[in-house]
C-alpha cells in the first residue's frame, strides 16, 4: 500500500511539472506542419490532375501577360485575348 502511494505521488508530482503533457507550442508546430503538408498536397494533386486532363484533352494552360489564367489548343491561342502569354 506504501508503495501504491509513493507511486501515485510521484505521478501527480511529474504531472505537475509538465513531464509527459505536450506542451501547447509543440501541438503548434504540429498542427502547423499537418497543414502546411496538406496544402502541398492539395496543390500536387490539383497540377496532377490537370496535367492528366490536358493529355486527354489536348490543352494547355497559361499564365497570361495580365496576370490571368487560360487554356487552349497553345499557350499563344489561351492568352490570345489576355495580352498575349507572360514572359
Amino acid at each position: 500500500m506504501k508503495q501504491l502511494l509513493t507511486g501515485c505521488v510521484a505521478a501527480l508530482f511529474c504531472l505537475s511539472l509538465g513531464v509527459g503533457v505536450a506542451r501547447p507550442a509543440s501541438q503548434a508546430a504540429v498542427k502547423d506542419g499537418a497543414k502546411k503538408a496538406g496544402e502541398a498536397t492539395a496543390d500536387t494533386t490539383e497540377k496532377a490532375g490537370t496535367s492528366v486532363k490536358n493529355v486527354f484533352t489536348g490543352e494547355v494552360s497559361a499564365t497570361c501577360a495580365d496576370g490571368t489564367k487560360h487554356s487552349g489548343k497553345t499557350k499563344a491561342e489561351a492568352c490570345a485575348k489576355h495580352g498575349g502569354v507572360k514572359p
